[in-house]
């Protein structure tokens, strides 16, 4: 008996679940259509865009050594911009946003006087910031 009682419930619950996992949720946006427009121009000027360029990569590793080397490195070279990328499976530390393979060799001969082991990456940098007048 117990058994038929049992039986039926999971029975009960299966067609329950399967009738209700049948049913599509729909959602209704009831604006005008110069909304959506300027909510697209809006997204896409504010996009952050990227360009190609090249960076001075220092360290390829581990998490912790990456950090370790970019606090060096922050502390040699403050104004070097320096980020720690992760790109499966290791860490890069990399500097600098270079927009032509001259500025990354000048600053190559100054880091590798501190990272001996450093080398140039061509990648897609962020764009220089404008200068307001």
């Amino acid at each position: 008996m117990k058994f038929i009682r049992l039986t039926f419930c999971i029975l009960i619950f299966a067609f329950a679940n399967d009738v209700s996992a049948q049913t599509k949720g729909e959602i209704k946006q009831n604006a005008e259509p110069s909304f959506f427009r300027s909510m697209s121009n809006y997204v896409r000027m504010n996009e952050r865009r990227k360009i190609e360029g090249y960076r001075v990569q220092i360290f390829n590793g581990q998490r912790s050594t990456a950090n370790e080397m970019r606090t060096k490195c922050l502390r040699l070279f403050p104004d070097m911009l320096s980020m720690v990328i992760f790109e499966t499976p290791d860490y890069k530390l990399q500097v600098g946003n270079y927009r032509t393979l001259y500025e990354a060799e000048e600053a190559l001969q100054a880091i590798r006087k501190e990272f001996p082991g450093a080398f140039i990456v061509e990648t897609d940098i962020d764009p220089p910031a404008l200068e307001e007048e």
